[in-house]
């Protein structure tokens, strides 16, 4: 039985085919399979995180995952403390009183786990949030939307790699 992705099941698990023609290729071009990056996939997974939120100015989400992309570490958004109002204490920036998603992200991970890990923000980090990185020792920030010039200034200072993600690329 198909459900419209999968193909067939093969060896037990379970394979998808994606099929698509590039834009570019005349009609009777073949199809060629197409399949998101890891890039894609991690930043729309820190974006469906950031929903979690109650922030009603910026809603963050953060994933640390290991750099061969074969396993998710942690998860954090912007939020109170467990049980907390979940109130916003002012709308001026770097004011929201909230712990920020890259910090919930490393409270939650293992950092006796032996592989290098990067993390996917959907804000670039402010600069508390950097300085917790550098200690954290995670080798790669993805990030979606500009927010601080300096905590990207810094994680790049100590030879921590910073990429603005672009979907395009």
């Amino acid at each position: 039985m198909s459900d419209g992705i999968t193909d067939s099941y093969k060896y037990g698990w379970r394979q998808e085919t994606i099929l698509k023609k590039p834009e570019s290729c005349p009609t009777n071009c073949p199809t060629v399979n197409v399949r998101p990056s890891w890039d894609y996939i991690w930043s729309n997974f820190a974006k469906s995180i950031s929903q979690r939120s109650c922030d009603t100015k910026y809603k963050v989400g953060a994933v640390i995952v290991t750099l061969d992309n074969t396993q998710v570490l942690a998860i954090g958004y912007n939020g109170d403390e467990k049980g907390g109002p979940n109130r916003r204490f002012s709308q001026e920036k770097d004011c929201s009183g909230f712990i920020h998603a890259e910090v919930n992200a490393l409270l939650k991970c293992d950092f006796n786990f032996p592989k290098d890990k990067k993390m996917y923000i959907t804000l670039s980090p402010c600069i508390m949030c950097a300085k917790a990185i550098i200690n954290s020792d995670i080798k790669h920030i993805i990030y979606i939307n500009k927010y601080d010039d300096e905590g990207i200034a810094l994680l790049r200072n100590y030879g921590i790699k910073v990429t603005q993600y672009n979907k395009d690329s």
